[in-house]
């Protein structure tokens, strides 16, 4: 079997689902609060630190030398460049989120449609996907449909699609980071 994460949640995403008696306005005031955060974290990692966010966990910069230095007298600044950034999870949350996380074995490859799942209609299809999204979660990516419908990656994007098409369904995200949530 293989190990199937759940693919990505923009932070707007997030803003959506908070609880309903958090106003548009106090999501608005979050998102504002994230782009300072983000640029104040930013500026902080450009000028060399680890950044701690709490409990969360911390970033630290990953630097890479251009070319092969033998002496640190031979290394200059223009040589040295972001190779990428590096984020540590605290302890604590860490044992949090696996107390929470609930793990499944993925029975068969996301690209094969399994041989015993009866075919579903469009319609059945739909009306699985739309209990999906009022009870278990705001958004679903290709995969969780997928496995949902028990049809290929390739089927569920071609319904997907439907579905944005027929005014159903909308996307947020780009690339890998593609999540479907219900038009309203």
């Amino acid at each position: 079997g293989q190990v199937t994460p759940y693919v990505g949640v923009w932070i707007e995403t997030i803003f959506m689902t908070l609880p309903t008696t958090t106003t548009k306005e106090v999501a608005f005031y979050m998102e504002g609060a994230m782009a300072a955060f983000m640029d104040e974290l930013r500026d902080c990692l450009a000028d060399g630190w680890t950044v701690e966010l709490g409990e969360l966990g911390y970033f630290t910069p990953s630097l890479n030398c251009r070319r092969e230095a033998m002496e640190k007298k031979e290394l200059r600044a223009a040589s040295v460049t972001l190779r990428g950034l590096n984020f540590r999870l605290g302890k604590e949350f860490y044992k949090e989120l696996d107390k929470k996380m609930r793990l499944e074995r993925h029975p068969q490859s996301s690209s094969k449609p399994e041989s015993s799942t009866p075919l579903l209609s469009v319609e059945q299809r739909f009306r699985l996907l739309d209990e999906y999204l009022r009870q278990e979660q705001p958004c679903i990516n290709r995969a969780q449909y997928a496995r949902l419908t028990g049809r290929s990656v390739k089927q569920a994007v071609t319904d997907l699609n439907l579905f944005i098409e027929d005014g159903l369904l909308k996307r947020c995200g780009a690339g890998r980071n593609v999540v479907y949530m219900k038009n309203k």
